[in-house]
């Protein structure tokens, strides 16, 4: 048995209960990755040096 086939009931009235399909939202974060392909490579060299330039940025931030 399936964990979908079990019934489930309502703790109040012990109706039973149905599940309702919500949307799903995706957030890529970005491009999605059919369209990451398509990234210069200089682009995609700025993007994955993000974090250490971050890094950087702040270790000078901090020493202001």
């Amino acid at each position: 048995m399936h964990e979908c086939d079990l019934v489930r009931y309502c703790a109040e009235c012990g109706g039973v209960l149905h599940r309702i399909p919500q949307p799903v939202r995706v957030n890529w974060n970005g491009l999605p990755p059919h369209k990451a392909a398509g990234r210069s490579p200089e682009l995609q060299t700025f993007i994955d040096t993000a974090d250490e330039r971050r890094a950087k940025y702040l270790d000078t931030e901090r020493k202001k």
